[in-house]
């Protein structure tokens, strides 16, 4: 409940005190839209043709402030049978009234979806909805298309006209994509994009979801020749060397098989006809990612030779730097030791992500020719030291530590230790924090053989301490 204006102050901090009481306590309310859901259920699921009436999403409309009234939900009609193409559009009909008339509370917004035996609609007006039932009955007649969803998201009231409304097929496989997009592109006219979509196998999406997994296009813009572009996206479809792609009007993705020889299965897309429609192509080898633009840089010839070794994963040659997750440091190394037998790497930009919970540096862009100096580093540290993480950002030459707890002498001597020769050698940037509940300290410096007081950064609006004197004094005491 609200508190109403023109409360007494003391009134008004009784009220904030019980919400305290009630935050405290585990009594806590978050909006959502459960009475009106539940009324929602009850009716539709009275209807003739329902067979269920499913919550999809019930909170709060804003998250940012999840206590306010504000709230959606989304629920989802099904209805089932022979003669759904003359059920749907009286279930329809009911409901939007329903909605337009008994759901009265304006502090909750209710959408609903209606689930039939050939895919889903989203409910909008009445014209907007009638539009999409007729669709649905024309595509549920083509064979070619398994399923339909139309103007259907989770979140409520995003396609609120058919101008905007997405229609999303699943075509069988044994039907091209040039087939059903060519067909169904013009009638399409007046709703949002199409895309095409074809089922696979549940452990292929195990595998990867995002392409390996999907055969699928967008068609969200226009293109100079579709003809010539639905050719190259039929060609890659029917390749024996692809396991999945995806695609829009601007760029598109496509993944190979293992088995598959990366540089010659590259050529050959794009050698396809049709390829000048496609724009911005990326290809996904294994653990490779990696943007198709007719050229092999040296970061891509170092991606390609660490893909043969199992440990090494998330592999990215991007924007003139590489990127790679490994399991440890020994690992580390081996990969920058892979990495420099090939001409010209010293300089590349290493970007290296730990995947163990008890490793707890990343490297950003540190050149592979530095990276073997600033692993030394980190393997230098005392088990003891109390690391809660470290990054060492190659491009601006900075080194950032964390460490738990408040701060000790005893910890910052040891790492100070660990540091010093390679941080002094490189001119490094060193940034320190201890960050608890009770105490934060951070200091900034650049790393030289003597500091001074003067040169250490405190922090904005924060005083020097005796602690910052003291991890002075201790960084002098090792020259």
């Amino acid at each position: 409940m609200r508190p109403r204006l023109g409360l007494r102050p003391a009134a008004f901090a009784t009220l904030i005190s019980l919400a305290t009481v009630g935050l405290l306590s585990g009594c806590v309310y978050f909006a959502n839209a459960d009475p009106e859901i539940a009324a929602l259920q009850k009716y539709a699921g009275a209807l003739d043709g329902v067979s269920a009436v499913d919550e999809v999403s019930n909170g709060a409309a804003n998250m940012a402030n999840p206590f306010s009234d504000a709230a959606e939900g989304v629920v989802l009609i099904t209805v089932e049978g022979d003669d759904w193409r003359e059920t749907m559009p009286l279930v329809a009909g009911s409901v939007i009234d329903w909605l337009d008339t008994k759901q009265t509370n304006s502090s909750v917004d209710l959408r609903a979806g209606v689930a039939f035996p050939g895919g889903v609609i989203g409910l909008a007006d009445t014209d907007a909805t009638t539009a999409r039932i007729e669709l649905a009955t024309v595509l549920a007649a083509d064979t070619r298309v398994l399923s339909a969803e139309i103007g259907w998201h989770e979140n409520p009231g995003r396609y609120a006209d058919n101008a905007s409304a997405p229609v999303v097929v699943e075509r069988d496989p044994r039907a091209s994509v040039s087939a059903v997009a060519t067909h169904w592109l013009p009638v399409l006219i007046n709703f949002g994009p199409l895309t095409v979509g074809v089922a696979t196998p549940d452990e292929v999406y195990d595998v990867d979801s995002t392409t390996r997994g999907q055969r699928t296009v967008v068609f969200d813009g226009a293109h100079d020749d579709l003809p010539a572009y639905l050719a190259w996206i039929d060609a890659v479809d029917g390749m024996t060397e692809v396991q999945g792609w995806r695609a829009s009007s601007t760029s598109a993705t496509v993944a190979l098989r293992p088995e598959a020889a990366l540089r010659d299965t590259e050529t050959a897309l794009r050698g396809l006809p049709g390829f000048d429609q496609v724009g911005a192509l990326t290809l996904i080898y294994g653990e490779i990612t990696i943007p198709s633009d007719g050229t092999v840089t040296v970061e891509r010839s170092v991606a390609e030779l660490l893909a043969a070794d199992p440990r090494f994963t998330d592999i990215a040659p991007v924007d003139g730097g590489l990127t790679v997750s490994v399991p440890d440091l020994r690992a580390a190394r081996d990969l920058v030791a892979l990495a420099e037998t090939v001409p010209g790497s010293s300089n590349v930009p290493l970007t290296l992500h730990f995947n163990e919970a008890n490793d707890r540096p990343q490297f950003d862009e540190v050149a592979v020719g530095q990276a073997l100096g600033w692993l030394d580093l980190v393997e230098s540290f005392p088990d003891d030291i109390g690391m809660d993480s470290l990054r060492v950002f190659g491009e601006s030459n900075r080194l950032d530590i964390s460490m738990t707890g408040t701060y000790d002498s005893a910890r910052v001597l040891a790492l100070f230790e660990a540091i010093r020769d390679q941080s002094v050698a490189t001119a490094a940037s060193v940034t320190l924090r201890f960050d608890t509940d009770d105490e934060f300290f951070i200091a900034q410096f650049d790393a030289a053989p003597r500091i001074t007081a003067g040169a250490v950064w405190a922090g904005n609006n924060t005083d020097r301490t005796g602690d910052h004197n003291d991890m002075v004094r201790l960084w002098n005491s090792l020259d």
